[in-house]
């Protein structure tokens, strides 16, 4: 059975996962699992409140600020 390659550049969201790691976990050793997650959960409230970056990580300019949904 044939199966392709791993390909993250061919993912778009893979590129989001690699800044989320270079920001939040790259060399950081946590003294907790909840401050991983405040860690976790600072870089996506961050990230929320800018969308042109989160396109620009992702390396997609097909889609425009009226195509994106906000999380609150």
């Amino acid at each position: 059975m044939y199966l392709p390659t791993y390909s993250p550049w061919l993912n778009p969201i893979e590129m989001l996962w690699r800044q989320f790691r270079r920001e939040v976990t790259h060399c950081e050793l946590f003294q907790s699992v909840k401050k991983l997650i405040e860690a976790s959960k600072n870089f996506f409230e961050r990230h929320n409140l800018m969308p042109e970056k989160v396109l620009s990580v992702i390396g997609s300019n097909a889609l425009t600020r009226q195509n994106l949904i906000v999380c609150t």
